[in-house]
């Protein structure tokens, strides 16, 4: 990712400073998850977010998948992504009039595509998302990905949006994203994994990338999920790690939940065409 996208923090800018600090680590760790929790308040801006596919349903169903994961994990928040505002469309129905921060398109097969004059009025950012084993396709202007399943699709969103609201790990410059631009004929692909220690949570998500993937992403995106246990050398353990295998910058992001067990990685890489295989 350009420089742009990342930006330098030294330790005591990071929220994990206050772990195992002091007589009462308990009290440490508590503190840690509050303040997650209010940091959303010192961020007023909200983002409209629409998802549009074949149908209104279908585009619901899938807004409706994104929230299950924020509130698995917290629970006791109404909506834990408040400032995070979905609105499904179907392709059955009237185009919205609403201007959006970002337009997630559910793309079930490439002539299936709005024209661009019907894209670019709606959204600043703009997703384009193909599930396998549909054949993907790069639009200049717009961030297209190839998933492998529906699921796998709406994790991953569910878990860098509640990055950006709970702004708990740092790395990526949220401040840039909007205008990120990725080098021309790009895809992105996602890996996920999970361990009971960094090391393995890197070497499940090493073992489901793949070589060639690593080796030819242009950028990516690393969403890290964690327990409030997690320490800053935990987190600087995990990019080490990844940072020896993959030949891109990683911009790093993530959230914290106390009832999260282990480390969660969804990685997302973006490279050529001919190697999303």
């Amino acid at each position: 990712m350009n420089n742009a996208h990342r930006k330098r923090m030294q330790p005591s800018d990071y929220l994990y400073h206050l772990l195992n600090q002091g007589d009462d680590t308990e009290s440490a760790k508590t503190e840690t998850h509050q303040k997650a929790l209010n940091l959303r308040e010192q961020y007023s801006v909200s983002f409209d977010i629409a998802l549009i596919a074949e149908t209104q349903a279908e585009a619901q169903r899938l807004a409706d998948q994104i929230l299950e994961l924020p509130r698995a994990y917290f629970p006791e928040s109404i909506n834990c992504l408040d400032r995070h505002r979905f609105s499904a469309h179907g392709l059955d129905e009237p185009w919205p009039e609403q201007h959006f921060d970002e337009l997630h398109f559910f793309c079930s097969s490439p002539d299936q595509l709005p024209p661009a004059s019907h894209l670019d009025r709606l959204a600043a950012i703009i997703h384009i998302h193909h599930l396998a084993p549909c054949i993907a396709q790069a639009y200049p202007g717009y961030r297209s990905y190839l998933w492998c399943t529906e699921q796998a699709l709406c994790d991953f969103w569910a878990s860098l949006y509640l990055a950006r609201e709970m702004q708990s790990i740092p790395g990526l410059n949220w401040n840039s994203y909007p205008t990120w631009q990725l080098p021309e004929h790009c895809i992105g692909q996602a890996a996920t994994s999970w361990g009971s220690t960094p090391n393995a949570a890197i070497d499940s998500l090493l073992a489901q990338a793949g070589h060639t993937r690593l080796t030819t992403a242009a950028d990516a995106i690393l969403v890290i999920e964690g327990n409030c246990d997690m320490s800053i050398s935990d987190y600087f353990d995990l990019l080490i790690l990844l940072e020896a295998k993959i030949k891109c910058d990683i911009a790093p992001t993530g959230w914290v939940a106390p009832e999260y067990s282990g480390y969660g990685l969804k990685l997302l890489t973006f490279g050529p065409l001919k190697d999303q295989s």
